[in-house]
């Protein structure tokens, strides 16, 4: 029982550290809008909880080269990055902030409709909508850890007590 209250004390201490704490960096991912006129074709590259990606390397590949880009750059201020397609088919933009963040954008180019993309399929159309869907808040996440750790040493405290 002194070894219970023990562990307790020392959770109790670890979790009210945690607290005091200020927020971990949490990983996130990325995304790409295609904002699109008669011609020229514009991606804005995000991560997922809404923030530009700010000056990171673009690669265009046009359709049929996946090797030899058609265009290179970087992103303005905002995430965004434009270009001016020159023949029909499917264009490849890649995003690489140079820490470890990619994101890869396909635009449909053609005649009548200047650009269709899957990436509008697959993210959501607004930094609103991105918000935390689906993802726990850092609170949340660290008293689900603590409750895991409190659990896997309770159990193991009671199979030591019966095995004794």
């Amino acid at each position: 029982m002194k070894k219970l209250i023990v562990y307790a004390l020392f959770c109790g201490f670890f979790t009210f550290i945690r607290w005091l704490c200020p927020q971990p960096v949490a990983a996130h991912g990325t995304g790409c809008r295609i904002l699109s006129d008669n011609k020229a074709v514009t991606a804005e590259f995000y991560y997922s909880d809404g923030e530009a990606m700010s000056y990171a390397s673009i690669l265009v590949f046009g359709p049929g080269d996946d090797k030899t880009e058609y265009q290179n750059g970087r992103t303005d201020r905002s995430g965004r990055f434009g270009f001016y397609p020159d023949k029909n088919g499917t264009w490849r933009i890649e995003a690489n902030d140079g820490m470890g963040h990619k994101a890869q954008a396909a635009v449909e180019v053609r005649e009548e409709k200047s650009a269709e993309t899957e990436a509008e399929k697959n993210f959501p159309s607004s930094h609103a909508e991105l918000g935390n869907k689906g993802t726990l808040s850092t609170l949340l996440k660290s008293v689900l850890g603590l409750s895991l750790i409190f659990n896997i040493f309770f159990v193991i405290f009671l199979w030591k007590r019966k095995t004794v």
